[in-house]
């Protein structure tokens, strides 16, 4: 069941993500070296990140008849889809601090976590139906 593999996969993704959590706050990462704060800070980003994206893709195609058909006018494939934008921003926030490239890095979480919100505001609307 593809819901079961999506929910299995964000699961994964937030408990690999969690570390970037705890790792990255203040008086915890200030204390690191630049490839330890590679290791445990940026890497967990971009493997929690690819889950979220995963598990985003697995829910909107759990949504649809047909793989090869979007289902526009299902609430849950919006939810899905704003979930894998929220991946892809979290993901590239990872790549870009490992990068060094800092305000990207602030920019890609501002807009992912902005599309969370979103697919949480949408996924409350739908609970309430």
């Amino acid at each position: 069941d593809l819901g079961f593999w999506a929910s299995l996969t964000q699961l994964v993704g937030a408990t690999v993500f969690w570390i970037a959590g705890v790792t990255g706050l203040p008086g915890i990462i200030g204390h690191m070296s630049a490839p330890l704060t590679d290791g445990v800070y940026w890497v967990p980003q971009v493997v929690g990140g690819v889950c979220f994206v995963v598990s985003g893709g697995l829910f909107t195609l759990e949504t649809q008849e047909r793989w090869d058909r979007p289902a526009w006018r299902v609430l849950g494939w919006h939810i899905g889809g704003w979930n894998v934008v929220g991946g892809v921003g979290f993901t590239l926030c990872g790549v870009f601090g490992l990068a060094g490239m800092q305000y990207q890095a602030c920019l890609a979480t501002f807009w992912g976590s902005w599309a969370f919100l979103w697919a949480s505001g949408l996924q409350w609307y739908e609970s309430l139906q």
